[in-house]
């Protein structure tokens, strides 16, 4: 009897334990505000340095020239936007128990897309556990757009490197005055 309660038990706590191992993680309020500063808020459709229209937060579906957006609706295009980036990374089982981790390739996939986090080398590294320097590298190789490095975009590779491996918690504020600066 005892070993059909314990065998009970036992098998109750490896559901609730496969349960919360399946639970999604969400972005953190530190992830949500790097974007924020990183993507800066755009009230009226521009076109970012690849030429894709762009408004609010970053938020690029369905935008066309012309269109205006309150800082409270790109609030909200932000937040369901990355809800498709969330659910991407929960899917990758690479982040599992770190936010650091989720929020970084949270951001990364966000920024440079979804297909291009799957099919980079950054992604096998990661699987392959590789060394520090290796990720990182792998990081600071997705600066460029149009063919030219962007200082900003290195900034923010930096931001999500330092981020993975739990060094940061904020854009700092010399990262914002060399922005600006350079």
């Amino acid at each position: 009897m005892i070993h059909l309660v314990n065998s009970f038990i036992i098998g109750s706590v490896r559901q609730l334990i496969g349960r919360r191992n399946r639970l999604r993680m969400r972005v953190s309020n530190v992830l949500l505000n790097s974007i924020r500063r990183f993507e800066g808020f755009r009230s009226k459709a521009y076109q970012d340095a690849k030429g894709v229209w762009t408004i609010g937060y970053g938020h690029t579906a369905q935008v066309k020239e012309g269109d205006v957006v309150t800082r409270k609706d790109a609030e909200k295009l932000l937040r369901d936007d990355l809800q498709f980036f969330e659910h991407y990374v929960n899917s990758l089982d690479v982040c599992r128990d770190s936010q650091f981790r989720f929020d970084a390739l949270t951001d990364f996939a966000y920024n440079c897309g979804i297909e291009n986090l799957r099919s980079s080398t950054l992604l096998k590294y990661i699987y392959e556990g590789r060394a520090e320097n290796e990720i990182r590298g792998e990081f600071m190789k997705w600066t460029y757009c149009g063919g030219r490095k962007l200082r900003g975009l290195a900034l923010r590779r930096k931001w999500e490197a330092d981020r993975f491996f739990g060094r940061t918690t904020s854009v700092s504020i010399w990262d914002k005055i060399k922005f600006l600066l350079f």
